[in-house]
């Protein structure tokens, strides 16, 4: 079984954008021991970001650990047991850390699996988020732009003779298009219902909103 790659949607932020941060704490007592292997989730946490799309990132506090020339405390990134023989020794679990991020909210959950057992003891978890806030003036610019559009939303790529078809807006109140077909391209009402012709070939199909003069078309294929 193969695995296919698919690339989304790349926006480029310059000047028409802010970052909005936010970052916290999060600290977890242990009572007890903890088995190896035992995975642990927190409630909901606040990140005061709001509804939109974020980025995250999670370190453990070690305030026990010992480096050459450095008096800590630390913020360990990662996997602790990379430290390993080097001059750093951390002096926190070794814990995986995963976060659950509600985008509509802007709330977060942290996960935590245990890689080894760990004894009686505090630890922190240090949580930074971040969000790339458009401006107001570009959105509204943008909002007007939209507002300003008018287009067929659902042009048919081919009828044949006789087919019916309904053509839309992107107008919610359908009431206010006045639809046209040029001649002998068949009929079409003031709901947008069209009624394919007998002959076949090429129509346009024109919709135009009332009360203003924009007007939009489209090319309706006719097979027999």
């Amino acid at each position: 079984m193969g695995i296919v790659w698919r690339q989304g949607q790349t926006q480029l932020f310059t000047e028409e954008a802010s970052l909005k941060a936010a970052e916290g704490c999060v600290w977890i007592r242990c009572d007890g021991s903890v088995r190896s292997g035992k995975t642990v989730c927190s409630d909901w946490i606040d990140t005061g970001l709001g509804e939109g799309m974020a980025m995250m990132e999670t370190a453990v506090i070690d305030e026990g650990g010992f480096d050459t020339g450095a008096s800590g405390p630390y913020l360990v990134f990662g996997r602790p047991d990379f430290f390993e023989n080097s001059k750093f020794s951390p002096s926190v679990p070794d814990v995986r850390v995963a976060v659950s991020y509600d985008t509509s909210t802007g709330r977060f959950r942290l996960a935590l699996r245990f890689k080894t057992a760990f004894t009686k003891g505090e630890f922190g978890i240090r949580w930074m988020a971040f969000r790339l806030e458009r401006s107001e003036a570009k959105m509204a610019d943008e909002a007007d732009e939209a507002d300003s559009m008018f287009y067929i939303t659902n042009p048919p790529k081919g009828l044949h003779t006789g087919w019916h078809y309904t053509l839309k807006t992107n107008v919610s109140d359908a009431s206010a298009v006045e639809w046209s077909v040029s001649e002998g391209g068949g009929v079409i009402d003031a709901a947008g219902n069209y009624v394919a012709p007998d002959a076949a070939g090429m129509y346009e199909v024109k919709a135009s909103l009332k009360g203003t003069d924009r007007v939009t078309t489209c090319f309706i294929i006719v097979r027999e």
